[in-house]
């Protein structure tokens, strides 16, 4: 549920922030919530050390 949630909240975000001339910024900052709340619950159930 945090995944699909948050999923959901960052493309809001991104959709309500972009303008015309930000469109890349904003894919790649989109791209990097949604690996950074992946990461965030891998972690959660299985701790690891980088």
């Amino acid at each position: 549920m945090v995944i699909v949630s948050s999923h959901f909240a960052i493309d809001c975000a991104k959709l309500y922030f972009e303008k015309k001339k930000t469109v890349k910024i904003w894919f790649f900052t989109d791209q990097l919530w949604h690996l950074a709340v992946i990461a965030a619950v891998v972690r959660y159930h299985y701790p690891y050390e980088i």
